[in-house]
């Protein structure tokens, strides 16, 4: 379990189609039957199911257990009895999935999407305010992609983690 980090993100320009498409990119982050991540929007995840394990991961990271097969790809499987097995698993060794752990905390600064997602729409057309928590840390990766892609918005990140007392603006 994390330490949740409370991220408050404002974002202004006169452009007003770019603030638009980041609106819209949160704003289908607070359906829960999306299937897109907001971060994923971003910085795209890879499709796992399409991903076979090779030689350098067909070992859990941590430890020296097989996920599976070289070659092999996982399969959603799910399980209506025992619904924590649900999930992307191996079904040689019947080994969850767990290569986008690694990939999204070394590709987003966090192992999950945003949650907890709230938006105030006070200046839309010109700007809007996000607030969500994130595990552990601000997503720094995320920061960095959106400023990229969008470099005239203006874009304010405070971040507060209370658990190890660190908080300050990215």
């Amino acid at each position: 379990m994390p330490n949740h980090c409370y991220n408050r993100v404002s974002f202004y320009s006169d452009n007003e189609r770019e603030i638009q498409e980041i609106y819209d990119i949160f704003e289908n982050g607070t359906n829960p039957k999306t299937e897109q991540t907001v971060f994923g929007s971003f910085i795209p995840e890879p499709d796992w199911t399409k991903i076979p394990l090779t030689e350098n991961t067909f070992k859990e990271y941590s430890w020296d257990k097989q996920r599976g097969e070289v070659g092999e790809l996982p399969v959603m499987l799910v399980d209506e009895d025992k619904p924590f097995r649900n999930g992307l698993r191996f079904k040689s060794t019947d080994v969850m999935d767990d290569r986008w752990y690694n990939w999204r905390v070394q590709n987003w600064g966090t192992k999950w999407d945003c949650y907890d997602l709230t938006i105030e729409e006070d200046e839309l057309p010109n700007g809007f305010q996000a607030t969500f928590n994130t595990a552990w840390s601000p997503p720094e990766d995320i920061h960095a992609a959106i400023r990229e892609k969008y470099p005239d918005v203006s874009i304010s990140w405070f971040y507060d983690e209370p658990g190890m007392e660190v908080a300050g603006y990215l």
